[in-house]
């Protein structure tokens, strides 16, 4: 890859087949969705002397073979209220591996082209506000939760949700410079859990008014990927205008 604008330096070529099917069961739905991931990617790694010139250039080819999974599991109460179980994952290791690569290039990473979607709002989340992984560089998480949908009055919608982030493998320490086993801390395949509560506020039937807020406690996972070991918790709250048109 020759590109000057691409940072990545990244070329390859990759496949994903995948299946999806959706039961019904009176007030219970259930959706099961699965993809397979393969391929070949290519990687320049560029060195510069201190005039920022080039002067060695090497390529290191990897294979890919990685899946991805999700489920939903929702239960009808009555016309006003609902619940939803959710979980999504895919295979490798997040974060970096000892030589500074992403580990997402090797034990069955699963790599992505630009997917658009949310599962919580600040562990996986596209949508807006602040995020810690997207669709794009979830490879090697899994996230895990529930919400219920009430109709609270009228056109006003409240939104209640637990969730929880883990590992398929725990990050590595051997790159972090702060949070590393010299230091004392450890590393787990927890990344941490959040609490979401949103508003849905329909002005009109193409206009909406919607308040999303989350509360995200980190684990020892998260510290390990971020490689920052203070802080204790993530607040979110935003509030957005959405037209259909």
């Amino acid at each position: 890859d020759s590109d000057p604008t691409d940072s990545s330096n990244e070329t390859g070529k990759l496949f994903w087949h995948g299946w999806f099917n959706e039961f019904n069961f009176g007030k219970y739905n259930l959706i099961l969705h699965g993809v397979y991931n393969h391929g070949n990617v290519s990687i320049n790694n560029i060195f510069y002397d201190n005039t920022e010139t080039e002067v060695y250039r090497s390529v290191n080819r990897y294979k890919i073979s990685g899946y991805l999974y999700d489920f939903q599991f929702s239960y009808q109460y009555n016309g006003k209220l609902n619940f939803n179980l959710v979980g999504i994952g895919t295979s490798g290791r997040p974060g970096r591996d000892a030589d500074g690569m992403e580990a997402s290039f090797k034990g069955n990473g699963y790599r992505t082209l630009a997917p658009g979607y949310a599962i919580s709002n600040i562990a996986i989340d596209f949508i807006g506000g602040y995020a810690l992984f997207t669709a794009r560089d979830m490879s090697g998480l899994a996230e895990y939760g529930g919400y219920m949908n009430a109709i609270v009055f009228g056109p006003l919608q409240l939104t209640l949700g637990y969730y929880q982030l883990h590992a398929n493998k725990a990050p590595r320490l051997s790159t972090n410079r702060y949070y590393n086993s010299l230091l004392g801390h450890k590393s787990s395949n927890f990344l941490g859990h959040e609490v979401n509560l949103n508003l849905k506020w329909s002005f009109y039937s193409d206009f909406q008014i919607i308040f999303r807020s989350g509360y995200f406690i980190p684990g020892d996972g998260l510290r390990a990927i971020t490689d920052y070991e203070f802080g204790n918790y993530l607040r979110e709250a935003f509030v957005m205008g959405e037209y259909k048109f």
